[in-house]
C-alpha cells in the first residue's frame, strides 16, 4: 500500500462527520423495507411508552437515513481491497488496528427518522402536533429526540390540518376536480415553502398560519388575497394594546413587487382611526406581506397621506 493512501486513511479515521449510507442494503432491498417498519414500529412505541395520558395519532414518517461513521467508510473500503489482494499483509495489519480502534470507541451505525404525530389529553382532550426527529441506535432503540415542530389544535384546527396533510379539497367555488387540483396546488404551495424553513418556532408559526389561509378558504370555497390580507391587517391592529380603539378607514389596492418575474412580496397602504392623547387621529401605514400572505412589516408613513390614498 502507497504512502498516499495511508495517510488518506489517516484523514479519515479523524472525521467527525457521517456518512448517509443508502446502499448498506443494496444487496436485498427487503432487509431495508424491513428496517423502515421495525424502526417506525420502535418510534411509535417509544411515544406511547412515555405518553401514558394521551391519544397518540399517526401522520406519518420520513425516508429512514442510515448514517455510517468515516471509519465504518475506511474499513468496508480497506475489506474490498483486501479481497482482491489477500495477500497483502499492510492491509491485514490496517483492518485489525481499525477494527480495535471501532471496537473501543464504539463506533456503529445510527438511524434517523422523522415523524409527524398528535397527542390528545385523555382528560382534557387537548391536542397537540407534533414533528420529531428520532435517532436510533444500529440496535433500534432511540437514543435522542430533536423537536421540529410543536403547535395546540382546537377539535377545529385538527379537522383543517387535517384536510392540509391528507389534501382534501377545500376550494368549493367549481367542479370537483378544480376544487381538488386548486386544493393540491395551493397545499403543495405552502409544504414546498413549509419543508424549506429551519428552527421549531418558525416552522410552527408557518404551520399555524397556513391552518388559518386553509380555514379561510374552506369558509368562503374560494380565496380572495384582498380580503384575506385586509382581515389580518385589521387584526394585527386590533391587538395592538398601544393603538385605542382602532377603526379601519381604507385599504388601497394591494401591489405587488417581482424581481425576475419572481413575486418578492405583497404591499398596500392602510388608515384607520385612534385615539392618542385621548384625542381621536388619523394615522396610515405601509403594510408589506411575504408571498405566503404572511404580515412581515409595518411602517408609519408621513403626513400628508394624499399622494397614498388619492384623497
Amino acid at each position: 500500500m502507497n504512502k498516499n493512501y495511508v495517510l488518506i486513511i489517516l484523514i479519515l479515521l479523524t472525521l467527525t462527520s457521517c456518512f448517509i449510507a443508502d446502499g448498506i442494503f443494496s444487496e436485498d432491498n427487503s432487509n431495508k423495507v424491513s428496517l423502515d417498519k421495525k424502526v417506525e414500529q420502535e418510534i411509535s412505541k417509544y411515544i406511547k411508552d412515555n405518553s401514558e395520558n394521551y391519544i397518540y395519532k399517526n401522520y406519518g414518517f420520513s425516508e429512514l437515513i442510515i448514517k455510517k461513521p468515516a471509519e465504518l467508510v475506511v474499513l468496508d473500503d480497506l475489506k474490498r481491497k483486501q479481497k482482491k489482494d489477500t495477500s497483502n499483509l499492510k492491509i491485514d495489519s490496517q483492518i485489525k488496528r481499525l477494527k480495535k480502534l471501532i471496537k473501543d470507541k464504539n463506533i456503529r451505525y445510527t438511524l434517523e427518522m422523522d415523524h409527524e404525530y398528535s397527542l390528545k389529553n385523555k382528560e382534557t382532550t387537548q391536542v397537540e402536533l407534533f414533528e420529531t426527529k428520532f435517532i436510533l441506535a444500529d440496535s433500534i432503540v432511540v437514543t435522542e429526540i430533536i423537536p421540529l415542530l410543536n403547535i395546540k389544535l382546537t377539535q377545529k384546527d385538527v379537522t383543517i390540518f387535517e384536510n392540509y396533510f391528507y389534501e382534501t379539497p377545500i376550494f368549493s367555488s367549481g367542479s370537483y376536480e378544480n376544487n381538488k387540483k386548486l386544493s393540491i396546488q395551493f397545499y403543495n404551495y405552502l409544504k414546498a415553502h413549509q419543508d424549506q424553513l429551519k428552527g421549531i418556532k418558525v416552522k410552527s408559526d408557518f404551520l399555524k398560519h397556513s391552518l388559518l389561509l386553509c380555514q379561510e378558504i374552506k369558509e368562503d370555497g374560494s380565496f380572495d388575497h384582498y380580503f384575506f390580507l385586509s382581515k389580518l391587517t385589521d387584526h394585527y391592529f386590533r391587538k395592538d394594546s398601544t393603538i385605542i380603539d382602532y377603526k379601519s378607514i381604507e385599504h388601497t389596492n394591494l401591489f405587488e413587487t417581482k424581481i425576475d418575474d419572481k413575486l418578492v412580496n405583497y404591499y398596500f397602504f392602510h388608515k384607520f382611526r385612534h385615539y392618542i392623547n385621548n384625542r381621536l387621529d388619523t394615522s396610515a401605514v405601509y403594510i408589506e406581506f411575504s408571498p405566503y400572505y404572511e404580515l412581515n412589516i409595518v411602517s408609519n408613513l408621513e403626513k400628508p397621506y394624499n399622494s397614498y390614498f388619492h384623497d
